[in-house]
């Protein structure tokens, strides 16, 4: 696999863990889809070529000139071309990404964050470089190597190190960029700080005292049997029969400070609303199943009242399966904190900013992307025990 190739694989799983549905979520999506192609590409030329091998200088010139040649040749050529095409997109992209991100940092004081971006921008050039040199000899019918695209990838890698070893975290950088700081305001985000302290200290508020939550499937080790070595093996699984929810709060928590809720629906089925699982939201049949979940979950106080852990399972969870009638749901949990109580402002100078966790980015004017955010996460869990699922009528 090509230099560029074995960078834009990480760079891919970079772009799918950091995704998120927000304007700025675009660049990453592009950069993910533009690396995802070169990689695509790039398996699939080495897999030509390990079968195949590479064409000959001869079958080169005979492919350059438009005449015949093995079918297997003509597809090792054809996918090089295309993932030369991907890879020299992948990193005009990326190095253009890079050397933006670097001036925005140079805008918020962060230079040595800037020095590794523009170091990594470098890095992308050479190695688009090296890939337009390889192309360029394909489609003349000549083999050209270059060692440009390894250069670039060290290059890469070196402005990778720094930037991750010295960029500012989140607090450091409001510090350097608040209305009370020593920099320019750095990003839409901040740009309405000067007009708008306010905002700015809700935006602290969010680094330092947001609730946080949290869920997953439990994870278990199980035995294996390797049948090739006659060993034991021990390997590591999400059960989807068992899950947890995590909810943090560092700010204080009595009445009228948080809103929670803990909601649940058939995994299944599209468009179903959530059912609210907070005792006193229903009557009759819909109150007892719910008192028989709080009867049964097992719930942990964490941080001395600050956080509280629900750990869910087949079992414990019987009811809502019977009540949902289905073996797979969903749980959601989220969190809304008033860190004044409801309805106070961030600052009595802005009354119209009710002082409400979490808060979402702002555009350059101000806007909150997502108004009225809460803080959400989900977990599915599954019923796999036969004899449970035969008792509930479910089977």
């Amino acid at each position: 696999m090509g230099a560029v190739g074995l960078f834009e694989l990480l760079n891919l799983t970079r772009s799918i863990e950091q995704f998120e549905l927000s304007a700025k979520g675009a660049k990453v999506f592009a950069g993910g889809a533009l690396d995802f192609t070169a990689v695509v590409l790039t398996l699939v030329r080495e897999a030509y070529v390990m079968k195949y091998g590479l064409p000959t200088e001869q079958q080169l010139r005979r492919l350059s000139k438009g005449l015949s040649v093995p079918k297997g040749v003509d597809r090792v050529y054809w996918y090089s071309v295309y993932m030369y095409a991907a890879n020299i997109a992948a990193s005009i992209y990326s190095g253009i990404t890079s050397f933006i991100d670097g001036y925005d940092a140079i805008k918020r004081g962060d230079n040595d964050a800037a020095f590794g971006l523009f170091t990594m921008g470098v890095g992308f050039t050479l190695m688009m470089a090296g890939d337009v040199i390889a192309l360029r000899g394909l489609l003349l019918g000549i083999q050209v190597g270059s060692r440009l695209g390894w250069i670039g990838l060290i290059i890469v890698l070196v402005g990778a190190v720094i930037y991750y070893l010295f960029v500012d975290d989140e607090i450091e950088a409001w510090m350097k960029i608040s209305p009370w700081g020593t920099d320019a305001y750095g990003d839409d985000n901040s740009s309405s700080w000067k007009t708008r302290p306010d905002y700015a200290l809700q935006d602290f508020a969010q680094l330092t005292i947001a609730p946080q939550v949290h869920s997953d499937n439990v994870e278990k080790e199980q035995d294996i049997h390797t049948i090739a070595t006659e060993r034991g093996a021990i390997t590591t699984y999400e059960d989807p029969t068992e899950a947890y929810l995590i909810l943090t709060c560092p700010t204080n928590t009595v009445f009228n400070f948080i809103d929670v809720e803990l909601d649940v629906k058939q995994r299944d089925k599209k468009n179903d609303e959530y059912q609210n699982l907070v005792l006193g939201d229903s009557v009759g049949q819909g109150q007892n199943w719910r008192q028989t979940f709080w009867d049964n979950v097992l719930v942990t106080d964490l941080s001395s009242g600050q956080g509280v852990r629900l750990d869910v399972n087949q079992y414990n969870c019987a009811a809502i399966f019977k009540a949902l009638n289905t073996t797979r749901i969903t749980f959601r949990l989220r969190v809304k904190t008033y860190p004044e109580g409801k309805g106070a402002s961030v600052s009595t100078a802005f009354e119209d900013n009710k002082f409400i966790l979490p808060v979402s980015k702002r555009d350059e004017y101000g806007e909150l992307e997502k108004p009225n955010k809460w803080l959400t996460t989900e977990v599915n869990l599954s019923l796999w025990n036969y004899a449970l699922k035969e008792e509930l009528g479910l089977e």
